[in-house]
This record gives C-alpha cells, structure tokens and sequence, in this order.
C-alpha cells in the first residue's frame, strides 16, 4: 500500500511526558489521533532537524531506536510507561522522543511533535558573580548543578534579585519558576533555551496551583501597598493574570489541593493580626480568621498543615522582650484560635513541615541592632494536630537571627547560621543538625569559630537514592577569589569534599531532590 503524508499532523497535540525523575515512572503520551492509528515511539540521544514527506523528523537518525509501539484508543489516545533506573550516571541525559503515526486505513503517515527533555536527577539551583578583570566589573548568572558532583547543566543571565529565592517546576518538569522577592523568572528546565522575567512587585507567597502548569503567586505593587492573587503560567512568555482577589500588607499562603487562598486580612480593632480564608474559585470569602492575641497585630507567617491554619505574629513595638505570638485554628471548626506567647525579642521565622514529622520549625529572629538577647524559646518544634505541643529545642544555637538558612534533609535537618550578616563582620559560618524526632540539635562546626577556611553565606541540599548531600555556598568579599569552592558534605558520614567554583560565590542556593 502507498503511504502518503498527512495533514492531521496540523491537528494533532504535542507528545507529552511526565517529568522524567530518575526512579520514577516516564508516563509519554499522544493524542488528538484517529482511533486505531499505529503509532511508533522513537528515541535519540541527540537532537536534530531533517525535512521529510511526513513532517519534520527532530531526532538525530544516528543514535534512533524505536521503543514503543500501540494503537490508538476509543478516545484518539496512545500511552507508553518506562521505568526510569535509579542509576546516578544517566542523570541530566539529554532524551528525545518522537511518534511516527500510520494511518493503514487512509494510507497516510505522518510524524508527530517531539519531546526535548533530560533525565532528571537532583539539582542545585543558584545565583552566582564573579569579577571579570576584562570587563572591570562583575558578571553574575543563574546556575544549574547536578548535585551532588555540581557538575554546571546550563547557566543563564541573572535574575533581578535573589533575595527570599525558591525555585517552582512545572509537572512535567520541562519548566522551572525562580521566585524571588519582586519577579518570577522562567526557563526551560532541560536545556536552558528559553528563559523570560516577569517583574511583579512585592511578592508576598507563591505555590504551584492544582493543575501543575500555573504558580498562584500573591503580590503588592510595593511593600506597603494591598496584595492581589496572580495566576503566572509556568510557560515562557505566558502573561502573568490578575485574579480579582484582594489582601492587605502582609505574607501569603495557598492550599491549591483544596482551592484556596489565606491572605492577610486587616487587623481588628483589638489589633489582633486576621488572615482572610478565599475560594480560588468563585473568589468568596469563607472567613477571616483571628491569628494573634490583642496588639499582635503584624503577621510575621501564615501555613495551613494538618488541617489547621496556623500564624506567627508579633507586636509593633521592637523593644519588648517578648512579643512574638503563635495563633492555630481549626479549619474544619473555625472559633476562637488557640493562641502560644513565644519568648522571643521580635519575631519568629518559620521552616517546614519537617519530612520527617510533619511538624513546623520555629526559630526565633532578632534585629541585629538588638545586642545580645536570652530568648526563652530559640528553637521550637510544632505540631499542628495539638495545639500545645510547642517543644523547645535545647541552646547550642544560641544566637539564631534573620539570617539563618534551614535545609531539611529528612532523617537529618541542618541550620546554617551563615557568615557575614553581622554588622561589625567577623562571623563565619556555623553549622547545626537537628534530630527532628527527639528535637535534639548539635553544633557540629569545625571549632568554636565555625568555617575559617573561607566565608559561606549559601546553603542548600538534596536527598535521593544517592544519599543525603548538603553544600555551602561560597561568599568572596574581595574582587577576585579564585580558590573559592563549593564544600559537599555527606550528611550520613559528615565527609566533606570541596568542589572549585572556577571564582564564582555563591548569593543563594537551593537544592532539589528527586521526588
């Protein structure tokens, strides 16, 4: 039979995937068929661009192997599964897939859209600058690493700001979202080949919506003004869209499983701090909840886990010596909230769920210019399903401030009390694990100065297969620093390796783990 070309190439949707997490399951699917076509899945590791009679052929014809084979449904679907290995050596694989599709019927072929992608094991995401004598400047960039070699995947040009940063993919992977504290930066996640900025304003909170393709991102045009919930695609040079709901100055949170928003609301008029519970969906307000005790009318956080809403805020005045709240309500039976005084000078950050234990980490924060302090809660571990379960950690960390980076590695949670965040200098890095079952925490820094051999003012990790990896990020005060490097620590083992930088320091760090 003679086969000839198709135009329902024209009308067919793209080849999708599932993001192709090493250990986890490839789900590669086509649709938009005409039932009972044969189709054949192909692959290459390298991509190209050849010209034919059935469409544009995308992979290169070297290395094509076909790897699946069905027909289409009822519905003008076909489905492929693979199982991904758990083998370290193929993670950032390039892997590019394509469907050759015949019609016996009509006698037509015709070849699909094809899917570009890498296979994914964990990264590290990160903001890094170096002084180029050339130039007589510095230059910075946007940096993917495979962790835990920090082999560079792909670099781009800077964000505007990597201050508060946290890094959002799309679910299919294919696209990665670095938030930062006034834009969203976009870019392909596999190959780096296509990146935009959306510069937003004061972004207050961000999570990936339901769907998997949008953040929810709440944002005020400056840090005094009222927030207004966006919907930004996780799509490349998709407009950002403005949803009709309305908060006050304040953080944000999203619950996307259930369809809603809790935004701040203002305060009563016992300035008691208020969080406005929202239906993403039709816009309505469910409630506004009361988070805080009289006169703690500023809203430091604000988390919903374990079916409970839960708050941090704290007073307007700086000079008291306790002035921090933790205010929980019961989102299946919202009344008066359950409220906890935390002995802490000003206000208190929060991390989590812990992986391990579901519970909230809560670290008191103290202004620099406040001098030395003696909380009577430093750290705190919380559990949301008792109201009072607020358990103190013991003071080996003595001295916690803004500055202090939490990575959570599940059986391990290390805190970073970074260098250089004190006024008159001199700090180096120090470095603290938490047992987050028994809330046990040890200093395990090289000596009572912490890190001498350079400064660290980054950290992130990840834990896989491979084990449970955490890195600092180098800081370089001077013009040029060309020993600087990166330290890779076994968390299991405590082993500590330095990878070079090539010069680069490091801003901020984040680290991704396969799910």
């Amino acid at each position: 039979m003679l086969l000839l070309p198709s135009l329902l190439l024209l009308a067919q949707s793209p080849l999708t995937h599932s993001a192709p997490w090493l250990g986890q399951p490839l789900d590669v699917e086509l649709n938009g068929l005409l039932p009972g076509v044969a189709v054949g899945l192909y692959y290459s590791p390298s991509a190209a661009s050849f010209p034919t009679p059935f469409g544009l052929l995308e992979l290169d014809p070297a290395g094509l192997l076909q790897i699946g084979s069905g027909l289409a449904d009822a519905q003008g679907e076909v489905a492929f599964q693979f199982a991904l290995p758990q083998v370290a050596a193929l993670a950032e694989a390039p892997a590019h897939l394509q469907a050759l599709v015949v019609d016996g019927t009509a006698g037509t072929v015709s070849l699909s859209h094809a899917a570009h992608l890498r296979l994914l094991g964990s990264r590290f995401y990160s903001s890094e600058s170096r002084f180029d004598a050339g130039l007589q400047g510095f230059v910075s960039r946007l940096a993917v690493r495979s962790s835990p070699s920090m082999d560079l995947v792909f670099e781009l040009p800077p964000t505007a700001t990597e201050f508060g940063a946290r890094t959002y993919l799309s679910a299919d992977g294919s696209v990665a979202a670095v938030v930062t504290n006034n834009a969203v930066r976009r870019f392909d996640n596999f190959f780096g080949s296509a990146s935009d900025e959306l510069l937003l304003g004061d972004v207050r909170g961000a999570a990936v919506d339901a769907s998997g393709d949008a953040l929810l991102v709440y944002v005020g045009p400056d840090f005094f003004s009222p927030g207004e919930v966006q919907r930004v695609p996780l799509e490349v040079g998709a407009p950002a869209v403005p949803l009709g709901i309305f908060g006050n100055v304040g953080p944000a949170t999203f619950d996307p499983a259930a369809n809603r928003a809790y935004l701040p609301a203002l305060p009563t008029a016992a300035f008691e701090a208020r969080v406005r519970e929202v239906d993403l969906a039709t816009s309505a307000t469910i409630a506004e909840h009361v988070v805080a005790p009289p006169n703690h009318a500023e809203l430091d956080w604000v988390r919903t886990l374990n079916g409970s809403l839960v708050a941090g805020s704290h007073t307007d005045d700086e000079f008291l010596t306790a002035n921090a709240s933790l205010g929980r309500v019961d989102l299946a039976s919202p009344g008066a909230p359950a409220l906890q005084n935390l002995g802490s000078n000003d206000q208190t950050a929060v991390a989590g769920p812990l992986a391990a234990t579901g519970e909230l980490l809560l670290i008191a924060r103290d202004w620099p210019f406040a001098g030395p302090v003696a909380p009577d809660l430093t750290l705190g571990l919380f559990d949301a399903s008792t109201p009072s379960s607020l358990t103190a950690v013991p003071q080996p960390f003595a001295a916690p401030d803004n500055y202090t980076i939490v990575v959570d590695l599940g059986a391990s949670v290390w805190l970073v009390d970074r260098c250089c965040d004190q006024i008159f200098g001199g700090d180096n890095l120090r470095l603290f694990q938490l047992d987050p079952l028994t809330g046990a925490l040890a200093d395990v820094s090289p000596g009572p100065q912490g890190y001498l051999d350079q400064q660290y003012s980054a950290a992130g990790g990840t834990s896989d297969f491979g084990g449970q990896t955490l890195v600092l990020g180098p800081n370089c005060p001077l013009m040029s620093c060309p020993g600087i490097a990166f330290r890779v620590r076994d968390a299991a083992t405590g082993a500590e390796t330095l990878v070079p930088t090539g010069g680069w320091f490091v801003e901020w760090l984040e680290g991704l783990s396969i799910p």
